[in-house]
């Protein structure tokens, strides 16, 4: 009776995407979303181009230059989003 060959090693494909860290310009993904959304959110509260803009590069210099910038950044727009929203409810309440 003929030997039994050894089981074969199981391989798998990994692709490259898997380990690159999920990043737009060196800052994670939902950071720079929330950078984007406040620049344009001082874009149409000033009505300027540069508030705009200067918010964007606040956000993206705070982002990179502070290790525990997401968490902090993200109770920031956390909070801001808050009292926007009771802005908006009580206006609608009172019709101011």
């Amino acid at each position: 009776m003929p030997e039994p060959l050894p089981p074969k090693r199981r391989t798998n494909r990994v692709f490259k995407s898997l380990h690159k860290p999920l990043t737009y310009l060196g800052v994670e993904r939902t950071l720079f979303y929330f950078i984007c959304v406040g620049a344009v959110g001082a874009f149409n509260l000033f009505n300027s181009v540069l508030a705009g803009i200067a918010v964007f590069i606040g956000g993206y210099g705070f982002a990179h230059g502070e290790p525990g910038a997401s968490k902090a950044l993200a109770g920031v727009a956390a909070g801001t989003g808050i009292a926007v929203l009771a802005v908006n409810v009580l206006s609608w309440l009172w019709g101011v």
